[in-house]
C-alpha cells in the first residue's frame, strides 16, 4: 500500500505540472514530448545502462510496449481536445472513468476477490469521479467549453479518451496479471515512452508545419519536471501490480486518490475553494478506498 501512495503523489505532483502550465504559457505538446525522452533516461539512469538496446527487439514484451506506447500519445491527443471543446471537467471525468476496465476484468475473468464492500467501493469511487470532477465552478466549466453548437463527430474525442484510457490501464495491468512483465522489466517502462516520444515527434512536426511553432526553454525545464515523475509513476504501478495487489484494488485506488490529492494540493498552492458538492465527493472518495482496501 506504500508504494501505491508514492504512486499517487507523483501522479498528483504531475496534476500540478499541468496546472502551472496555462500560468507560464508552456506549449503543452512539445512539453509533452520532451517528456518522454526524459522518462527514457530516468530509465536508464534506475537501470544503471541505457534502457533501450537492440535487445529490445527481442523481448517477449515488445508487441505490448508498441501498441501501449503508441496509445500513450494519442489519449493525450485526444484529451487535449477534448478539454478544447468540453472543458476540463469533462475531460477528467472521461479520463479517470478508464478503472472500469482493468477492475471488471480482473473481478470477471481473473477471479479478483469481489465482496459487497469491494462492490460497493468501486462503484463509490466511480460515484466520486462525477461529483469531485463536477465541483468545479460553473464559470470555469463556461470559460472552457465553446458556446456554439457542437457538430455531433466531436464527441468522438471524449469517447476516444475514455476507450484509449481504458486500453492503457488495461494494457498495464495486463501484462503484469499475465507475468510478460514484471517490476524488473525498467526497460519495458522505457519503450512505452520512447514509442510515445517517438509518435509525438511527428505531432510535433505537424504542429511545426502549421503554426511555426518551436521548442523553446519553459517547455525543456517542464519537460524535466514532468518527466522524472512520469517514469515513477507508471514504473510504481508496474511494482505495486508484481507484488500480489489486485488489480481491482490498485486502479480505483489509484484514480480516485490521485483526485483526492490532487483537490488537497490545489487547496494548498492554488488556493481552490472546497465547496459542499466537492466535500461530499471527497468523503465519498475517502470512504471508496477504505471499502476498496478492507474489501
Amino acid at each position: 500500500m506504500l508504494l501505491l501512495l508514492i504512486c499517487i503523489l507523483f501522479n498528483s505532483y504531475i496534476s500540478v505540472i499541468f496546472k502551472l502550465f496555462a500560468r507560464y504559457e508552456i506549449r503543452v505538446l512539445q512539453a509533452i514530448v520532451i517528456n518522454y525522452f526524459v522518462c527514457v533516461l530516468t530509465a536508464s539512469v534506475v537501470l544503471g545502462k541505457s534502457a533501450i538496446s537492440i535487445q529490445t527487439m527481442d523481448k517477449p514484451w515488445l508487441t505490448a510496449a508498441l501498441l501501449i506506447g503508441l496509445s500513450f500519445i494519442i489519449v493525450f491527443n485526444l484529451f487535449a481536445q477534448t478539454v478544447q471543446r468540453f472543458g476540463v471537467v469533462i475531460g477528467s471525468i472521461f479520463q479517470k472513468m478508464s478503472l472500469i476496465a482493468p477492475t471488471l476484468a480482473a473481478i470477471l475473468y481473473f477471479g479478483d476477490s469481489s465482496g459487497t464492500m469491494k462492490i460497493v467501493g468501486i462503484i463509490l469511487a466511480i460515484a466520486s469521479i462525477f461529483v469531485i470532477s463536477l465541483s468545479g465552478t460553473s464559470k470555469n466549466a463556461k470559460e472552457s467549453a465553446p458556446s456554439q453548437k457542437l457538430n455531433p463527430l466531436i464527441y468522438l474525442f471524449p469517447a476516444g479518451t475514455f476507450i484509449g484510457s481504458c486500453i492503457i490501464d488495461f494494457g498495464l495491468w495486463y501484462v503484469s496479471e499475465i507475468g510478460l512483465v514484471s517490476s524488473l522489466d525498467i526497460d519495458f517502462v522505457a519503450t512505452l515512452f520512447f514509442v510515445a516520444g517517438c509518435f509525438g515527434l511527428l505531432f510535433v512536426l505537424i504542429d511545426y508545419l502549421k503554426n511555426k511553432t518551436t521548442f523553446r526553454k519553459k517547455e525543456l525545464i517542464a519537460g524535466i519536471a514532468l518527466g522524472i515523475p512520469n517514469f515513477f509513476s507508471i514504473w510504481l504501478v508496474l511494482k505495486v501490480l508484481s507484488n500480489g495487489m489486485e488489480g481491482s484494488v490498485v486502479f480505483p485506488i489509484n484514480n480516485v486518490g490521485i483526485l483526492v490529492t490532487t483537490a488537497i494540493l490545489g487547496f494548498i498552492f492554488f488556493g481552490e475553494k472546497f465547496n459542499k458538492p466537492k466535500i461530499i465527493g471527497l468523503g465519498m472518495a475517502i470512504s471508496a478506498i477504505v471499502l476498496i482496501a478492507i474489501g
